[in-house]
């Protein structure tokens, strides 16, 4: 199940998306050739989220394995709770926890249930080490804007880190369509916001989505934080996380454990424990920034 990709691209495999290149390529070398001993059937909820939980209900009656992206998590966790549910890169955070961040499942060690595989997202926690690079690039900033979809991810954690490092914070939707992306951009800057948080939504992945984000940044003088790596390469001013791609990556070896007889509840769900801090010096030069040494060389890649 994925989130954004054009059902068609991936039903004709010319999806430019990572994560599904990866896929096939991690079956294919474990031996599962699509069409010959393993039968892949898409669903895609193009952007309308609205669409995943008749997916979800519809992969559940038809298949041995869903695999998810992402978002597609609750949708599958609410369709079945006896096929095996492999999470490629989706989040700890939400279906897995209750509102108290209590995990719904018996550990991740041992997730006990038809859900495992990985999450590109550490919790809350390193959201922490952001701000704080953040604040190392740009000392001056005080406001600081998360970009996220619908609803607000302003919770009494992340507001306890940003109070904790002098900043006011505020959280504006653009729900991943590059048109609402200008306004947004634009009541950002009658908010006076001079930074922003790009979260890890899907089509933060999607280097037409970065270059639009980039260039308003760039528009507006406002220094831009990622959690998607690859966004730097692209030209955006710096970003902290996981390398996505080396877990997506990993997905095909979960799909591959269940389909030789392993049950997903034995099957621990991984975390990343690499991160790299990828930083643009010629996007902090488009907004008049000088980037100091000490953040320089803390960085994993500095891009001229």
């Amino acid at each position: 199940m994925a989130n954004t990709v054009p059902l068609k691209d991936l039903i004709a495999g010319t999806t430019t998306h990572p994560a599904i290149g990866a896929l096939l390529e991690g079956l294919r070398e474990r031996g599962w050739i699509p069409g010959k001993n393993v039968e892949m059937v898409w669903r895609s909820a193009e952007g309308d989220y609205s669409r995943q939980p008749r997916q979800a209900r519809e992969l559940a009656e038809s298949c041995d394995i869903i695999v998810v992206y992402a978002a597609a998590l609750g949708a599958a966790m609410s369709a079945t709770k006896t096929v095996p549910i492999v999470m490629a890169t989706s989040a700890v955070s939400g279906p897995l926890r209750d509102d108290e961040g209590n995990l719904r499942i018996a550990s991740l060690a041992r997730p006990g249930s038809n859900v495992t595989g990985l999450t590109g997202r550490v919790g809350r926690e390193i959201l922490g080490k952001r701000l704080e690079l953040l604040k190392a690039a740009a000392p001056k900033v005080r406001r600081l804007a998360f970009l996220t979809h619908e609803s607000s991810t302003i919770g009494p954690l992340t507001r306890k880190l940003v109070e904790g490092l002098s900043l006011e914070v505020a959280s504006y939707a653009w729900k991943s369509e590059l048109d609402k992306l200008e306004p947004s951009f634009a009541q950002m800057s009658r908010d006076r916001v001079d930074a922003v948080f790009v979260e890890e939504v899907p089509s933060a992945h999607l280097q037409p989505t970065q270059k639009a984000i980039h260039a308003l940044a760039e528009r507006h003088r406002m220094a831009v934080l990622h959690e998607v790596l690859a966004a730097v390469d692209s030209g955006g001013l710096m970003a902290y996380g996981p390398d996505i791609n080396k877990l997506y990556r990993r997905a095909p070896h979960y799909i591959d454990l269940i389909l030789r007889g392993a049950k997903p509840g034995d099957i621990p769900i991984e975390q990343p424990t690499d991160f790299e801090l990828r930083v643009n010096l010629t996007a902090a030069k488009a907004i008049g920034l000088q980037l100091p040494q000490a953040l320089l060389v803390q960085a994993t890649r500095v891009i001229e």
